[in-house]
């Protein structure tokens, strides 16, 4: 499992999350599109992979819905019950660089849920990075300026692209300015892998899943969305 190779600290964990929450409005999308994806028709008990902050488990409380989070390797934890719904966001699956710890994880989530119970997961295709010219050089992913402060923020990258293997290597540069002069900055390497939609389809299918859905959601343009798969333990 590939994990986040940190470079520089000086940005805490803490001050990074609640920075770039400020410009990750997609990611709020998200939130609120798996809230109300999950109170409809899916059944308790829940468990959200990669829950992260709990954004999800949050909102679901509030809504009477309990739900179990888990941040752990998914390759290799150990499941103490079965669940009727295992739901996997934010395009985090992808994290698992190496194939065959996606196969892996995939196995442990379908023995993890009850007969009948479903899986929801999305994954992303960086399509625009993918097809704009990879120079190496810094674009700016998004930034805000914080007026208690006087404090910016801003977030830039840099990817590499393994086309053969389907393997995205993105360089990320956080930094914070304060009057034109840079007080701290963080950067790290984060490896990913990316699918196509057949190509995730039948992976779910040989692992024993059905009535496999997939659904497009987000488009940022023609060509860069995320896609959802709903599928059935038999």
């Amino acid at each position: 499992m590939t994990v986040k190779k940190k470079l520089t600290e000086t940005i805490s964990e803490e001050q990074l999350s609640t920075w770039y929450s400020k410009i990750n409005i997609n990611k709020d999308n998200f939130t609120n599109f798996y809230v109300d994806l999950l109170t409809k028709d899916f059944e308790m008990p829940m468990l959200e992979i990669n829950c992260g902050a709990g954004n999800i488990l949050n909102k679901l409380s509030e809504k009477g819905i309990i739900c179990e989070g888990i941040n752990e390797d998914i390759c290799n934890y150990v499941f103490e019950k079965k669940y009727r719904t295992i739901f996997v966001p934010y395009a985090s699956f992808c994290a698992l660089e190496d194939f065959s710890d996606a196969i892996k994880a995939l196995k442990n989530i379908f023995s993890a849920l009850d007969s009948g119970g479903r899986l929801a997961i999305d994954i992303y295709i960086p399509w625009d990075d993918l097809l704009s010219k990879n120079d190496k050089t810094w674009k700016i992913g998004g930034e805000c300026f914080d007026n208690t402060t006087n404090q910016e923020f801003v977030f830039s990258y840099y990817d590499d692209f393994n086309l053969s293997d389907q393997v995205r290597t993105m360089h990320t540069k956080y930094e914070i300015f304060s009057l034109g002069e840079i007080l701290s900055s963080r950067y790290e390497v984060v490896k990913t892998r990316w699918y196509s939609d057949t190509e995730f389809m039948l992976m779910l299918d040989k692992i024993g899943f059905k009535n496999i859905v997939i659904q497009k959601i987000f488009e940022k343009s023609l060509s860069n969305y995320s896609t959802l798969f709903l599928a059935e333990k038999p």
